[in-house]
């Protein structure tokens, strides 16, 4: 624990001892404790990126300085384009895309949603070359450190994280720095040591709150009563069978393939299935990087083809967002972004 006071540290440390000799006593327990005081207590990329640094950013673009705030019109834009693309997020998201109008609001997971899926796509026709490059380099540099199949490209990430950090002095305003911002320099080793910021993120932990207080009716022993309450729900799970038929795709979902093509369901049957494969496919942005080195593509509809497999080749769901909701020019295009928790 920090101990302000307006003195040198000798002095600081004297007064502690003096008034509470048992803070000193707390520290050295604390300090010769087993513990690795930074790996263990990892940085948390829920609250340091998602409600840290991207709500810094959409707050800034909406209601900071002038010189960096948006545009009325590009802000409207990007509410319009953000409740367009709900229809087209699929429910493993438990939260559909909402306006600007209701930031203030927004919830971590929809802070997520727009920095990995939605703003990648729609900013592209909002935001000037460089701030649009400076917001992709903490999108790219957050979905290579979020999955362990990238890990190839880690020292990339940490560099894109460094060049946010560092531009992001020039392009606002040194008051950007905040601690959440200093953090990003430190994210690559917490993934390097954690495998992956999947495993040291809270929201395993945020999404479960609600159902653990209503675990609890009274103000009486509230950890037995969840004790209890969990227990149960094991007993009743382990009583029935498992659904295995949970986990096959449906009709007009978007897949990854084994092969790295995209392919859209049309029919399911069994472990048939009828697709329509992607046969022409672009990268959506080249700068700061190719965006199909993290799988992101742009797909053209009327370069398909019809096709009949088995679901074993199908890798991992995706999103497919069409982009005549945002340039009428682009028809024919989609946006094909892989889910990040089975990239």
């Amino acid at each position: 624990m920090l101990f302000l006071y307006k003195g040198n540290l000798r002095t600081n440390e004297s007064f502690r001892q003096k008034t509470n000799p048992e803070h000193h006593k707390t520290d050295s327990i604390l300090l010769n404790l087993d513990i690795d005081m930074i790996r263990q207590f990892p940085i948390d990329p829920m609250h340091c990126v998602d409600l840290g640094v991207t709500k810094r950013m959409l707050m800034l673009w909406k209601e900071g300085p002038l010189a960096h705030r948006l545009s009325a019109g590009h802000l409207s834009t990007i509410t319009y384009f953000h409740q367009a693309v709900r229809h087209h997020i699929p429910p493993e998201f438990n939260r559909k895309p909402r306006g600007l109008d209701e930031l203030k609001h927004w919830k971590a997971t929809e802070f997520r949603t727009f920095l990995l899926y939605t703003g990648p796509v729609i900013l592209k026709y909002v935001l000037d070359k460089e701030k649009y490059i400076h917001f992709l380099s903490l999108s790219i540099g957050m979905r290579i450190l979020y999955s362990e199949n990238l890990m190839e490209h880690r020292d990339y990430a940490d560099e894109l994280l460094t060049y946010f950090v560092e531009k992001g002095s020039s392009l606002y305003s040194m008051s950007f720095i905040s601690y959440n911002v200093h953090c990003l320099l430190h994210l690559t080793d917490v993934a390097n040591y954690n495998r992956s910021l999947h495993y040291c993120s809270a929201y395993k932990f945020e999404n479960n709150m609600g159902q653990i207080k209503r675990f609890i009716r009274g103000s009486s022993d509230p950890l037995i009563q969840v004790a209890n309450r969990l227990a149960e729900r094991q007993a009743i799970s382990s009583s029935k069978k498992s659904n295995v038929t949970s986990g096959m795709p449906k009709t007009k979902e978007c897949y990854r393939m084994t092969n790295d093509s995209y392919c859209l369901i049309h029919g399911v049957q069994e472990n048939l299935i009828f697709c329509e494969v992607f046969c022409r496919m672009e990268p959506l942005y080249t700068k700061p990087c190719d965006s199909r080195i993290i799988g992101i593509f742009k797909g053209f509809r009327n370069h398909t083809k019809m096709l009949h497999t088995d679901t074993t080749q199908l890798r991992h769901k995706a999103i497919m967002i069409p982009l005549s909701l945002i340039d009428k020019d682009e028809y024919n295009a989609v946006a094909l972004i892989p889910l990040m928790h089975s990239v």
